[in-house]
């Protein structure tokens, strides 16, 4: 399967810079042009119009395939298990927060709503992130300022919360990732300007907090873990900047940062998106303001260099994915109520491609997922 965004959703095999999967060997392979299910969901007032669409790996083109309210308020972002079955949805908004979970159509690709558990004390979660063996999920409470694991149980559902973090007052936790064995996990909080460092119990789902890692850039939002398990790097929301770290039994230490913006940009921005490249050569990250995605070259020491920016294809990139062969990114647009695709050259550039899906009300996420 694939990735998703922030849609944020990244838990397959070319989104595992989120949850940990391949190993560097098998990452640096070519994987070939497959056909993929692409969901995109997003915010509004009711129950959001979920959608499903086909997608060309040869061409990048993409066809609608299905709408739907089942899915529930604000199902602002996804997260796909590894075998592409199954979707778990954040829904964000405070009337109704939970996850939702969908079960996945082989053949047409359309999702059929399972279950879902709710959090009726939870101020709605904002990111999801499941466990590379695929038995926790980690939901992140923005307004909270939680992380809550739930054990994933044998027919996909979700159990009673096994725990819950609390981070503090004034906190606002945005989004995790697990290390690739599943023994660590982080979780960026822009609030108090921390990472989280957690432990896994991988037996029980139970997660234990050590201690905070405090960040030299404002805001940190979202987090993508190299799937060597050696380093990770954090987008920054507030100060749009990235920080890179290495990692050592599950502590961070920043090695790097780096400025996202064009020197002469001086109008508002916020940074938002974070995924790494299935070869795991090139970081992507995402500007609203500025309406761009932002390249980075991945050094082998873990640091990055910046190599282009490419216009987003419309206002407010918030979340984007990458296809499984790595040669695809759709941008989901929110405050243009597009998607716009980009083929990924060798050299890791973006080139716009095709004309862009428009009528997709305010998207946040979007999952690729390989056509089984």
């Amino acid at each position: 399967m694939d990735s998703s965004s922030g849609g944020d959703a990244n838990l397959s095999r070319d989104a595992q810079s989120d949850s940990g999967g391949t190993d560097a060997g098998d990452a640096s392979q070519p994987v070939a042009a497959s056909d993929s299910f692409v969901y995109v969901g997003g915010w509004g007032n009711g129950d959001y119009p979920f959608k499903t669409f086909a997608f060309s790996g040869a061409t990048g083109a993409l066809t609608p395939v299905n709408t739907s309210t089942a899915f529930g308020v604000q199902p602002s972002f996804i997260a796909a298990n590894q075998a592409g079955t199954l979707l778990y949805l954040t829904n964000e908004d405070r009337s109704a927060p939970g996850i939702t979970i969908a079960t996945l159509d082989a053949t047409s690709g359309i999702p059929t709503k399972l279950d879902k558990r709710s959090d009726p004390d939870g101020g709605g979660f904002v990111h999801a992130a499941i466990s590379p063996d695929g038995k926790t999920l980690l939901a992140a409470d923005y307004e909270k300022g939680r992380l809550v694991s739930f054990p994933i149980t044998n027919d996909e559902k979700l159990g009673a919360a096994a725990s819950t973090i609390q981070f503090g007052a004034s906190a606002n936790t945005h989004s995790s990732a697990f290390s690739p064995d599943g023994s660590y996990a982080w979780a960026p909080n822009k609030g108090l300007d921390v990472i989280g460092q957690l432990s896994v119990n991988k037996a029980t789902s139970q997660v234990t907090k050590g201690a905070n890692l405090s960040t030299a850039g404002d805001g940190p939002r979202m987090i993508a873990v190299a799937s060597s398990g050696q380093f990770a790097y954090v987008m920054f929301e507030n100060d749009s900047s990235v920080e890179a770290y290495s990692i050592t039994n599950g502590l961070l230490k920043q090695i790097d940062r780096e400025d996202t913006l064009p020197e002469d940009f001086e109008d508002e921005n916020t940074g938002a998106h974070a995924l790494l490249h299935p070869n795991q050569k090139f970081l992507y990250v995402s500007n609203r303001g500025a309406d761009q995605i932002v390249v980075f070259t991945v050094e082998s020491d873990g640091k990055i260099t910046l190599l282009d920016r490419t216009p987003s294809g419309g206002k407010t990139p918030r979340g984007f994915a990458i296809d499984a062969s790595g040669r695809w990114l759709i941008a989901a647009n929110q405050n243009e109520n597009n998607l716009v695709t980009f083929a990924i050259g060798n050299d890791g550039k973006l080139t716009q491609t095709g004309t862009p899906v428009t009528g997709v009300q305010q998207p946040t996420t979007v999952a690729i997922v390989t056509k089984r």
